[in-house]
């Protein structure tokens, strides 16, 4: 009977080490010294840094509420229908 080919201790071991414990010491998060560095943003502030960042000049403005505007959503409920009259 032929011996199968198994890993190398030291490499399977490098291996587990890469996988599972990596991702647990590289968690991703700065250390104090540059978190306290970083600038403080408002909401709004950061809004609009995002906005320059990504060249967006204005926003649109969304659906009115009223129905007498033209930009009014146009919700109709009668027209929704969960169970189609499919063609065969």
């Amino acid at each position: 009977m032929k011996k199968k080919n198994m890993p190398h201790t030291a490499a399977a071991g490098a291996l587990y080490l890469a996988a599972f414990l990596a991702p647990a010491l590289l968690n991703g998060q700065a250390a104090p010294a540059v978190r306290d560095t970083l600038p403080k943003y408002s909401t709004d502030q950061d809004h609009r840094n995002m906005m320059n960042q990504l060249g967006i000049v204005s926003l649109r403005p969304g659906p009115s509420g009223d129905e007498s505007k033209p930009d009014h959503a146009n919700y109709d409920t009668s027209l929704a229908n969960p169970f189609p009259d499919w063609p065969d």
